[in-house]
């Protein structure tokens, strides 16, 4: 994920009429790690008939890289085929896929960063790899 191998992870945001959520997801990454922000190819998959969110700032730096999202329209088919056509659009050697609600804790996108090189170095084959989801109070989803 650094950036001589920018291509290697896609991220997916799955949206259904979650836009302010959707909006501070993505504020966040870029605030606690703007240089591995750019790394990824983020992808916002609209999962409705509705306008996507508007991904703006006030903060000019913040703004441009809001800018580097993908938005790709469909109709409400569901999470799970939303997710689906995201792993059609790319071909990325690593795809994340997240809900819209989520809100990254500081060092996400370093800890994302360890695990991709870990699989990059790693001779075994990984088809999936969790992360721990906590609620804002520390327990466990």
């Amino acid at each position: 994920m650094s950036t001589n191998d920018a291509q290697s992870l896609a991220a997916v945001v799955v949206n259904h009429d979650d836009g302010p959520a959707v909006l501070a997801q993505f504020r966040a990454y870029i605030v606690d790690d703007p240089v591995r922000f750019r790394a990824v190819r983020w992808l916002l998959i609209h999962n409705g008939p509705d306008a996507p969110p508007t991904l703006a700032d006030p903060d000019p730096q913040i703004h441009s890289d809001l800018q580097r999202v993908e938005i790709v329209r469909t109709p409400n088919e569901g999470y799970g085929r939303a997710a689906n056509r995201a792993l059609r659009s790319t071909d990325a050697d690593y795809l994340l896929i997240l809900n819209a609600d989520l809100l990254p804790k500081p060092g996400f996108l370093a800890g994302l960063d360890e695990v991709v090189r870990g699989l990059q170095r790693s001779r075994e084959k990984v088809g999936v790899v969790g992360f721990r989801l906590v609620n804002p109070d520390e327990s466990p989803q």
